[in-house]
């Protein structure tokens, strides 16, 4: 016990603690925007709040510094933000676009399951499908009448799309833009690339492992 006490001693031997915490409040309450927003709730944060709060002041303090810093804080994707909550100064974290966008963008994609497609298919849209051609404006004013009565409000069967054409004309990546589409409205939807499906399916068959496709 005694040589942990010696420890101690030697570890915190001349420090000012007092000053130390001072110095530390000083520097957090001179923080921008901690002094707008105290200077916003004037009229109700005291000196015995912002005493009885400073560790959240400093939470927000730290927090703030690294996210500006674009470094990593506590909450990645998360921007650090005061609230007022009665007899509390407490530090919420909201997402900022980016998370938004990027969450979106997941449901978006869990939408869509693939077997086989390539990676621009599933990430096509009607705004880049290049009309260029009678036939491919043809199909781009098919894909929006098909989006314009899908999904049937009054619960009738929709007219399917039936999309054919020679190689490279672009089928597949109006097919995908019609997924992502769907998938923006919450509707799921499944691309299959048919040639290797059916490669894998024949493989299945004739090594009897057709049971584990699922």
């Amino acid at each position: 016990m005694d040589k942990i006490e010696r420890t101690l001693g030697q570890l915190f031997s001349g420090r000012d603690f007092e000053k130390e915490y001072g110095e530390l409040k000083e520097k957090v309450l001179n923080y921008e925007p901690i002094r707008k927003f105290l200077a916003e709730h004037r009229a109700d944060v005291t000196d015995q709040l912002i005493n009885q709060n400073i560790s959240n002041l400093y939470e927000f303090m730290t927090q703030d510094e690294k996210f500006q810093a674009k470094e990593e804080t506590l909450m990645p994707g998360y921007a650090p933000k005061l609230v007022l909550d009665g007899e509390f100064i407490t530090v919420t974290y909201y997402p900022t676009p980016e998370k938004i966008e990027a969450d979106k963008r997941r449901n978006v994609e869990r939408r869509i399951r693939s077997l086989y497609m390539p990676k621009q298919i599933l990430e096509a849209s009607l705004d880049h499908f290049y009309t260029d051609e009678e036939d491919r404006q043809r199909a781009l004013v098919e894909a929006f009448n098909f989006l314009e009565h899908y999904p049937n409000q009054a619960g009738e069967p929709v007219k399917g799309l039936f999309i054919h054409g020679s190689f490279g004309t672009g089928k597949s990546y109006l097919l995908g833009a019609l997924a992502r589409e769907l998938a923006l409205r919450g509707v799921s939807s499944t691309l299959v690339y048919l040639p290797e499906f059916m490669r894998e399916i024949k493989q299945s068959i004739s090594d009897n492992t057709v049971s584990e496709k699922n």
